[in-house]
């Protein structure tokens, strides 16, 4: 757990979920299995793939998924961690923009049309089971809606920060916050909160609601924050990527550590707020859709789990 930040400091509510799935243990054996037939990882890397307890996250996330729809999210959490090391951790797409974005056509185009180039990645491959079952189990519009959400991810939020790591900059806040919200993949997982039971893909009268995109939005803003403050040794200590919410502070805005951790922290609580009282405005108008309140359980176990797992996994232990 990282000194700087503990569930203490923030202002998510004790009632909001906690209890991770019990498909998790299940779930980290399958995809770990097929991470090591894949080649995504080596019998080496195993132990540290074990540490970071990615299962435990969706465990966290998905808390009421059924087993194979468990494993389907895991499966997309583990492609996005593995995908963010390669972008933020190796140097031949880390700080070379042009052959990431090629990179992330290919990964997008399995996505799009279920098609890989002449000679996929292991990740690529991994991207392609992916989507052979997610087009089983959800709708062409959802398919599609989920695919904008990675291509954003991609290349409004992890390409603008490789192009930041490739020229030693370092955005501005306001720059920053907008940024990171698409790096962190979040709207893509809570996408998954869809898919996690049969039956719960949400209609476009209520996606379109002003309220439930400001839900999406806080509640990713929150998620990537908070992994800010318990990544910021591994990424820019250790990586030296400065593409981080502390790094930006201190940068531009000439705070210590200690201060940028507190800024973050108020930031986080604010959002938190902001994301109960719209939910309250949003529940006294249509809160009797029962695909609403699945969603809306799904985006809270998502915030309360990201800090329950950070607090928990291996991935950020100091080195």
């Amino acid at each position: 757990m990282d000194a700087w930040l503990s569930l203490s400091d923030l202002a998510i509510p004790s009632s909001w979920p906690s209890v991770p799935s019990p498909c998790s243990d299940e779930s980290h054996q399958a995809t770990r299995a097929r991470a090591l037939e894949l080649e995504l990882i080596t019998a080496n890397e195993v132990p540290g793939f074990d540490r970071a307890q990615f299962a435990l996250l969706t465990g966290y996330a998905y808390p009421k998924a059924t087993l194979e729809r468990f494993k389907l999210c895991n499966d997309w959490h583990s492609w996005l961690f593995f995908f963010d090391d390669q972008a933020d951790e190796q140097t031949q797409f880390g700080k070379r923009p042009h052959k990431l974005r090629e990179y992330m056509e290919a990964c997008l185009a399995v996505l799009r049309k279920g098609v890989l180039r002449s000679d996929p990645t292991p990740l690529e491959h991994f991207t392609l089971d992916i989507w052979d079952r997610m087009r089983r189990i959800a709708s062409e519009t959802w398919l599609s809606r989920f695919a904008d959400d990675v291509e954003e991810y991609l290349f409004k939020g992890t390409l603008k920060a490789a192009e930041n790591w490739a020229r030693g900059t370092v955005p501005d806040v306001p720059s920053y916050l907008i940024q990171r919200s698409y790096d962190s993949a979040v709207y893509t997982c809570q996408d998954l909160i869809e898919i996690s039971q049969q039956g719960l893909e949400l209609g476009s009268d209520i996606l379109s609601d002003p309220a439930v995109q400001m839900l999406r939005d806080l509640g990713a803003q929150d998620v990537a924050l908070t992994n800010d403050i318990f990544s910021y040794r591994k990424e820019v200590l250790v990586n030296r990527n400065p593409y981080n919410l502390l790094h930006a502070l201190m940068s531009h805005r000439c705070m210590s550590l200690e201060e940028a951790i507190h800024w973050g922290i108020e930031l986080i609580n604010a959002d938190v707020k902001r994301f109960i009282a719209c939910e309250e405005e949003l529940c006294s108008r249509i809160g009797h859709d029962p695909s609403l309140k699945a969603y809306l359980h799904g985006l809270k176990a998502c915030m309360r789990g990201n800090v329950l797992w950070s607090q928990q996994t291996g991935r950020y232990a100091a080195v």
